[in-house]
């Protein structure tokens, strides 16, 4: 009877471990799995990991560009308005 609770606790932990091993095993293949992989910049299906993320940048990035040139004729038409000598239409 002493040696029976060792040997049913070893088939108790074999048992448990490969039922755990198989549900890993199955989420990381599902939806779950490609989301955590996307998540980790590896794409889940070979693409760009967040092409949305790629695209919302470019649109960050003109609208920075946009930005500075608009800056450069405000500071423009401060320094035209604040100089008292300079005459629009040259009169």
């Amino acid at each position: 009877m002493g040696e029976l609770v060792p040997i049913f606790g070893m088939l108790t932990g074999i048992i448990v471990m490969t039922v755990l091993g198989i549900t890993i095993v199955k989420v990381m293949n599902g939806p779950v799995g490609k989301a955590l992989a996307r998540r980790m910049g590896h794409g889940a299906d070979g693409d760009q990991p967040f092409p949305e993320i790629e695209a919302l940048l470019e649109r960050v990035e003109a609208l920075e560009h946009r930005l500075v040139e608009t800056e450069e004729r405000l500071e423009f038409t401060e320094r035209l308005l604040s100089d008292p000598t300079r005459r629009i239409g040259g009169a």
